[in-house]
């Protein structure tokens, strides 16, 4: 496995296989150093281009090179999660009616085992009442909602 790094309000680090697949994404690599540390760096800009282009909403999600895992359930959470739009949010209870389920913690489980942060966007989930949890740092979370935020609404 090697990695790279891409910069989307934090440094971000993508691991990728020997065949381009992108494996996960490691939030935040100042605070998770100790997850790529024994890894190669090694640039790849398709990817690297891909990636940017997802998160400019350019390309779909099935335009990736993803690295097939997880649960047949857990799939097709993620695959919901992609379809919510830049700067807005859903919470877990509308993600789980569009999965087709009334389980919300199980949900909230897949969101949390999401292999491919900002790229299927779990941080657009959210609570009822809340901002809901994140697999990463709150604050991360919170950062990149604000950002979307002010994008898609111009505020400053």
């Amino acid at each position: 496995m090697h990695y790279f790094t891409f910069f989307y309000l934090f440094e971000h680090a993508v691991i990728y296989d020997d065949e381009g697949r992108i494996f996960k994404i490691i939030l935040d690599i100042r605070r998770n150093y100790d997850k790529i540390k024994d890894m190669e760096y090694k640039t790849n800009n398709d990817l690297s281009d891909l990636i940017m282009k997802r998160i400019n909403g350019d390309i779909d999600i099935l335009s990736l090179p993803l690295y097939k895992q997880g649960t047949s359930f857990q799939n097709g959470v993620w695959k919901e999660i992609a379809k919510v739009p830049f700067g807005e949010v859903i919470t877990y209870k509308q993600l789980s009616e569009r999965v087709g389920t009334r389980g919300y913690r199980a949900v909230g489980v897949a969101c949390g085992k999401n292999p491919f942060p900002i790229l299927i966007p779990c941080h657009r989930i959210v609570a009822k009442n809340g901002i809901g949890g994140f697999s990463g740092d709150i604050y991360i979370k919170k950062t990149i909602l604000k950002y979307e935020m002010e994008e898609k609404y111009d505020f400053e």
